[in-house]
């Protein structure tokens, strides 16, 4: 095969386009590799482990109360998030002397701006003519109260007392202040005796 021979000019021409394609294929080169850094980055951040998360770890925020009524040290106070009731009773110095927390749930959590309002439910002690050690004197929760309270009523002894907390425990909650009068031994006579004294 004859090898054609080329002048001077066409020699130049020829060595300006090689060196032309060959910029454009260092510079295409070039470009490609640039632009690929971000897009394997990118893949490596979108596979990359999360930071764990400890869901028990405990919270750092407060909330205030407003602890009031029969206890030794009402008052505003600050607790921690999640606090119950008791946490804000004892804060407060705790309950008052012969001040009972029947009617009161302890456990229920507190939330932020509320008032614990601490009124009834108080025993007096003294003695009486039936012999008892402590006179109940304010309302009694038929659906909540003890023995103890529904002894201190009118015509209710410890035996009648004891009958209203199984009919409660088996019937389950009275639906009125009536509907105590089903518990054996509590007739008409007795109920208007001790209506002003319940509630539910």
């Amino acid at each position: 095969m004859k090898i054609p021979n080329f002048t001077p000019e066409q020699r130049r021409g020829l060595l300006v386009i090689a060196i032309g394609a060959i910029t454009l294929a260092i510079f295409f080169f070039l470009s490609s590799r640039t632009e690929a850094v971000p897009i394997v980055q990118e893949r490596a951040n979108a596979f990359a482990t999360p930071s764990p998360i400890n869901p028990g770890a405990p919270s750092n925020r407060v909330i205030y109360i407003d602890v009031a009524g029969k206890v030794k040290a009402p008052g505003v106070y600050q607790l921690p998030e999640g606090s119950r009731v008791i946490d804000a009773i004892t804060i407060a110095g705790g309950l008052k002397l012969g001040v009972s927390t029947t009617h009161i749930n302890l456990a229920r959590k507190l939330v932020d701006g509320e008032q614990v309002l601490i009124m009834k439910e108080k025993f007096i002690s003294a003695p009486s003519s039936s012999g008892r050690k402590s006179i109940f004197t304010g309302k009694v929760s038929i659906n909540s109260g003890s023995k103890a309270a529904f002894d201190s009523l009118p015509g209710i002894g410890p035996v009648i007392a004891q009958r209203i907390i199984d009919y409660r425990s088996k019937n389950g909650a009275f639906e009125s202040i009536e509907s105590i009068q089903s518990v054996s031994g509590i007739g008409e006579s007795i109920f208007r005796q001790i209506s002003s004294r319940l509630t539910l």
